[in-house]
């Protein structure tokens, strides 16, 4: 497996926690339960709508992340990163949830590695809603080689 160039390393999670949601969904050169983790990159972007949160705020204030990705294939590509990363606290690094998407229901955590042990940072017992989707959709486009070809 061949490491991104010029990204040093960082096993221990010390500069990007293992819980991050980046991390968990682009582990760049590492082996997963599935495949190589370079089977699993997409192209995203989130853009952000509505105005800054305002602590103490009435709810109901309509802002959000509109997420967009584009990938080779919906299985396994983003399914896997949905469904099996970033709902899972031990997958594909563990030491916890995502903290930013996942929708596990039931405790979470985030946990720090060190001295042996991991160290939790962060609980949140029962079933807890970190965010909540309002809508999606799955679109396809045809491959560059297809306009290429027309």
């Amino acid at each position: 497996m061949r490491a991104v160039a010029g990204v040093a390393g960082d096993a221990e999670g010390a500069h990007c926690p293992h819980f991050a949601h980046i991390r968990k969904v682009n582990l760049r050169d590492k082996l997963t339960d599935h495949w190589p983790s370079s089977r699993f990159r997409i192209l995203r972007r989130g853009i952000p709508f509505g105005p800054p949160y305002v602590e103490g705020e009435a709810p109901g204030v309509d802002r959000g992340l509109l997420f967009v990705s584009y990938q080779r294939a919906l299985q396994p590509q983003f399914m896997t990163l949905v469904s099996s990363w970033m709902n899972s606290h031990d997958a594909p690094e563990g030491f916890g949830h995502d903290l930013l998407v996942g929708q596990s229901g039931g405790a979470r955590f985030a946990a720090v590695p060190g001295g042996g042990e991991a160290r939790r940072i962060l609980e949140a017992p029962g079933a807890t809603t970190w965010i909540v989707p309002t809508g999606g959709g799955f679109f396809f486009s045809p491959a560059v080689s297809f306009f290429r070809d027309l």
